[in-house]
């Protein structure tokens, strides 16, 4: 009925601190509709990618005051752009419940610091402390970049009204507001600080991120249309500064402010694991939509005026709305249809043969069975799991040899031991190598499953071989009992 305090009896891990938010809304998600947990985490996960636009619209809307523009922020970030739609292929749902989460809660900290019209903003001050804490509970890195934010929301206040007190006033409501939303999360923040941080050395070796770890990739600038949307945010950044809008000159340095984080070694510093440079690009949609929206309401409206200048009596504003109305449906359509094979097969792990045969395993193997399966590695030392078996303990509920990524955080000797027998059967000369099979021994494996992916183990080296008994097939398939 609460937060758990430890990953048991998945994986022998205490201290449980990742960022948890939502997890807990999918397990909220199984109370109200029969769906196992990893149905829930796929059909919020999609929910979350639906509302991602309408994140976008709040953001452009919110900054430039342009209804337009959060149009043409929804139309990037739900049609346009292959992120966040593609987060569906790596999983990364977590990331994306914090951007959603991330341009109402900069909105409302923004309203808490002073209205627009004057009027202070003290009415805000919960609403702001609320999102906060919601967004520290559901994603450490884009809690960072909500950070970054705030010395921008001072300053922004602080020059819209012209006055270094108002700039002193904001920052004392933004402390008030950072308060509130600890208090609101005491009881994390006390197992954060008491249990995890003492314990970042040895978890994660320090903060300092492994030499050359957060190089950028960038494959992921280019893919589907991203290329020209970064372009056309550019001219949009470009024409806010020229037209001397505040909202986009601060838009613009707030994303400068996240490569830099990402990029401390730029001024002679370590950088930070927490926050790396392919974590600030694939986050990117959100102020590229917003800014390319601002450049087509905002220029389209400057058409408007000029034409309106030169012939008053024609109905310049019916037009414009009909043509930017014509050309959000258009590019939606052909956007969507562009993305809508947007997941990559290549980390589509399980197939609807392996369902089957996590069906047959929970009916015919004992609950106490352990199952050797098939691994690779995934960044730095971390391995996981290459088909359909890493995937045993949550659809099948047996335990595989290769645990989900959190096992990261456990003991160095747990983590050792996952890489050890990870790589003492990738490097095997065989299945039948005898130093492998004293070391299925020594581990207590019982069976093992080979998916549909594969990976070092395959069908064609463990049928003939005495020491596994084929128990299930189903194509590619296979389940085996260990016969040492």
């Amino acid at each position: 009925g609460g937060v758990p305090a430890t990953y048991e009896p998945y994986l022998p891990v205490g201290n449980l601190h990742y960022h948890f938010g939502f997890h807990a809304a999918a397990a909220g998600l199984t109370w109200l509709v029969p769906l196992r947990a990893d149905e829930a985490v796929l059909i919020l996960g999609q929910a979350l990618s639906a509302l991602a636009p309408l994140a976008a619209y709040a953001l452009a809307a919110g900054l430039f005051r342009r209804r337009w523009a959060g149009v043409g922020a929804a139309l990037v970030a739900g049609c346009l752009s292959y992120l966040p739609a593609y987060y569906a292929s790596w999983g990364r749902y977590t990331h994306l419940a914090g951007l959603v989460l991330l341009p109402v809660a900069c909105l409302a900290a923004h309203r808490a610091l002073g209205r627009d019209d004057g009027r202070d903003g003290l009415a805000y001050v919960p609403l702001a402390a609320f999102l906060a804490a919601g967004l520290a509970l559901t994603h450490y890195r884009v809690l960072l970049l909500y950070a970054l934010a705030w010395p921008l929301l001072i300053l922004w206040r602080g020059a819209e009204a012209r006055s270094v007190r108002a700039a002193a006033r904001a920052a004392a409501r933004a402390l008030t507001i950072g308060g509130t939303a600890l208090v609101l999360i005491a009881p994390w923040v006390w197992r954060f600080a008491r249990q995890v941080l003492p314990e970042v050395g040895s978890t994660y070796g320090g903060w300092a991120a492994v030499e050359g770890a957060g190089a950028l990739s960038t494959g992921l600038l280019g893919a589907y249309w991203f290329r020209p949307l970064l372009i056309a945010a550019g001219l949009g950044l470009g024409w806010g500064i020229v037209r001397r809008r505040l909202a986009a000159l601060a838009l613009g340095i707030w994303v400068g402010a996240w490569f830099l984080l990402a990029n401390l070694h730029v001024v002679g510093l370590r950088d930070i694991w927490l926050l790396d440079a392919d974590a600030v690009v694939i986050s990117l949609w959100l102020p590229v939509a917003a800014l390319c929206g601002y450049l087509l309401a905002d220029a389209t409206g400057a058409a408007v005026a000029w034409l309106r200048g030169r012939w008053p009596n024609l109905p310049w504003g019916a037009w414009r709305g009909g043509v930017l109305l014509s050309a959000t449906v258009a590019l939606g359509a052909a956007g969507a249809w562009a993305h809508v094979a947007v997941v990559n097969p290549v980390t589509v792990l399980a197939t609807e043969g392996d369902l089957r045969a996590m069906a047959w395993v929970r009916e015919h193997t004992p609950p106490d069975a352990l199952f050797l399966v098939n691994s690779r590695g995934w960044q730095g030392e971390i391995r996981m799991g290459s088909d359909a078996g890493w995937w045993l303990p949550m659809l099948a509920d047996r335990r595989a040899t290769q645990p989900a990524v959190l096992y990261y955080h456990g003991a160095p000797e747990y983590r050792e031991a996952v890489r050890d027998l990870s790589l003492a059967v990738e490097q095997a000369a065989g299945p039948d190598d005898p130093a492998l099979l004293a070391r299925l021994v020594e581990e207590g494996v019982t069976h093992v499953f080979v998916g549909a992916k594969g990976g070092p183990l395959l069908p064609r080296d463990l049928d003939p071989s005495p020491h596994y008994r084929t128990v299930y097939a189903d194509g590619p398939v296979r389940v085996y009992e260990f016969r040492p």
